[in-house]
């Protein structure tokens, strides 16, 4: 049986913090040296390693900064807005000061400290302080007591088991996204050089509704279960990948029936227009609902919600203006009202013969990467608790 200590994340390897050149100074910016802030992570959290960001500094930059040069190998961890945006350093690279990251010592795997931060990270936001957003210090990190095996080896396979998962997640997602490439170029070759083209309006080709929340006072309108209702928010909308099946908060049969909510059927695709304008997904649950910031695209035209899909992602929002001085967003109306190229009948059955085949390929990935990442998400716990055993598997 492996032995387990209890050690502080400051025995594991170096705290680091990060830091920002002054942005005012031209020459400390845009030089070779990666740099990366949270932002960078927040529309690929699911990346685990990481070369560069948008925004990259100079020799100088990083010597006139609190920035420090990283060395290969280090775990990036996000320490504020938000906390835990988790990954590896692929090259030396430079973060601002929105990380603590852990430089890991030889005695210690920095895959394994990887998944050990993914399994504890919950309880460090619980422990991080601050009134207008949570925040960990160095200190509170480096003395967070954990437990860990104490060889290097067997941490190791415990890391490669999660791995391996990890790795056929992230190739789902490159497949996935080399796909999507090829259905806009069958969509560009298509229909971009269609001398004849008719206009009309969203709809008057296809039947569009709109999403509602019920009263948040009747709390037995909401259910966190999945055998519920899925009802769909742009926030789930944001990292749901073409296809969406499940949301943060799902309704009763109850809400449905008592609020007149309406089920949108699966192949339906739906468009944000408040607070974030232009997110878009396509259901592929019978039991689908949306709140009051999303429309609903039905149609029972072939490979015309696919068509929409591609025609919407090219789409220019911002033609649309905005009804509110508040925040960005149309009205209904408007979306209703949006302009929509017509596609000829013989050309959307070729555009549908092409890419029916890729938008299924890319579905069945998704599902195949929800169920590894339950997977993982099961194993992660057990394994970093000492449940699961793994000192006699051969790896």
């Amino acid at each position: 049986m492996n032995e387990w200590r209890k050690v502080k994340l400051g025995e594991i390897g170096e705290i680091v913090s990060g830091g920002t050149p002054k942005t005012t100074i031209k020459k400390y910016w845009n030089g070779n040296i990666s740099w990366l802030t949270p932002k960078d992570f927040s529309n690929k959290s699911y990346n685990k390693y990481w070369n560069k960001g948008e925004r990259s500094i100079t020799k100088e930059g990083l010597e006139n900064s609190s920035a420090k040069l990283l060395p290969k190998g280090t775990v990036l961890f996000t320490s504020r807005a938000p906390i835990g945006y988790i990954g590896i350093a692929e090259t030396n690279l430079c973060t601002n000061q929105g990380f603590k990251n852990i430089v890991v010592n030889g005695e210690n795997s920095n895959e394994f400290t990887y998944y050990l931060l993914k399994f504890i990270t919950p309880q460090i936001i619980n422990i991080a302080g601050g009134s207008t957003f949570k925040e960990i210090s160095a200190t509170a990190l480096r003395d967070f007591e954990v437990c860990i095996p104490k060889s290097k080896k067997y941490q190791g396979k415990i890391a490669k088991i999660l791995s391996d998962i990890d790795k056929k997640i992230e190739l789902n997602n490159k497949i996935n996204d080399n796909l999507e490439k090829l259905i806009f170029l069958i969509y560009q070759n298509i229909f971009s050089n269609n001398i004849i083209k008719k206009e009309c309006k969203m709809n008057e080709y296809f039947d569009i509704s709109i999403g509602k929340t019920p009263p948040r006072k009747n709390q037995e309108y909401f259910s966190n279960n999945s055998d519920n209702n899925l009802w769909v928010s742009i926030l789930d909308m944001k990292s749901s990948g073409i296809y969406i099946n499940k949301s943060s908060e799902y309704l009763t049969d109850e809400a449905i029936k008592k609020c007149n909510i309406k089920i949108i059927p699966k192949n339906t695709l739906l468009l944000s227009f408040k607070l974030t304008i232009g997110r878009i997904a396509i259901t592929y649950l019978d039991k689908t609902t949306t709140n009051e910031a999303i429309a609903h695209f039905l149609t029972d035209k072939k490979g015309a919600t696919e068509y929409l899909y591609c025609y919407l992602k090219k789409f220019n929002f911002n033609t649309l203006g905005s009804t509110s001085s508040i925040a960005t967003a149309v009205n209904s109306k408007i979306i209703k009202e949006m302009p929509f190229i017509v596609p000829q009948e013989k050309d959307l059955e070729n555009f549908y013969n092409l890419v029916k085949p890729l938008f299924e390929n890319i579905k069945n990935n998704q599902i195949a990467s929800e169920k590894l990442i339950n997977l993982k998400n099961y194993l992660l716990p057990r394994l970093m608790n000492g449940e699961i055993d793994v000192e006699k598997i051969e790896l």
